[in-house]
């Protein structure tokens, strides 16, 4: 069971309508538009949903288990997670370790979303060896951040989300390493653009949903 431990002045009126204009035509952080959202409860899978993404990997929902969400991207294999998919998986198995992660605080209170909310919380990896029966633990702290809302195009269609923004931090360390931004869409109950950045080499890699089976409501 997972355990729940920031006054432009201007000067002149063209100035002042030139950035009217330019506020209005760029996007809330993406490239896109604002959209216009009610707050969107948590994701509620079903088995046999799928979600195809551009790195050529598909998500299938086998199971909903004891409040977790097992996954299969290859037959005969597959992962736990939590259905509040800013939580790093749960568990993950394979031919040389065994790989979970525990969460302490209260991730779920990012839910529902609107605009503004933040959340803390602290995940701790334990990694087990099969080779030697070693296990390895590390701490990393999380915040989440509901950015903003998008209007976001991606090989899938056009989807009104919300943008959440996760960083990572390494121990006590107040610079985080890692950040993880979900364009989370209500109407599919899941996200259908994923960026992670290494905040160190500055890389990122994104993907983005090119199709869905088991749609909500269809």
């Amino acid at each position: 069971m997972l355990q729940h431990l920031s006054p432009l002045r201007t000067f002149g009126l063209g100035v002042t309508f030139a950035v009217a204009v330019l506020g209005t035509a760029c996007s809330s952080g993406s490239g896109s538009q604002r959209a216009a959202l009610e707050p969107a409860g948590s994701p509620d899978y079903r088995a046999g949903q799928s979600f195809t993404f551009s790195d050529r990997g598909t998500r299938r929902v086998v199971a909903v288990e004891g409040g977790g969400v097992r996954w299969s991207r290859k037959p005969g294999t597959s992962y736990l997670v939590s259905p509040n998919f800013i939580v790093p998986i749960l568990r993950r198995e394979s031919s040389s370790s065994v790989v979970s992660h525990q969460a302490f605080g209260s991730p779920e209170d990012l839910w529902p979303l609107r605009v503004g909310k933040s959340v803390r919380f602290r995940v701790v990896r334990t990694t087990l060896s099969k080779s030697d029966g070693r296990q390895t633990r590390t701490t990393y702290n999380w915040r989440c951040d509901v950015e903003d809302t998008d209007r976001v195009t991606v090989p899938a269609g056009t989807f009104d989300t919300y943008r959440i923004d996760c960083r990572r931090f390494f121990g006590h360390r107040q610079t985080p390493r890692r950040r993880i931004t979900w364009y989370y869409a209500p109407e599919l109950g899941h996200y259908v653009r994923r960026e992670k950045e290494h905040l160190g080499t500055r890389e990122i890699r994104t993907i983005e949903l090119v199709s869905t089976t088991g749609r909500r409501g269809a």
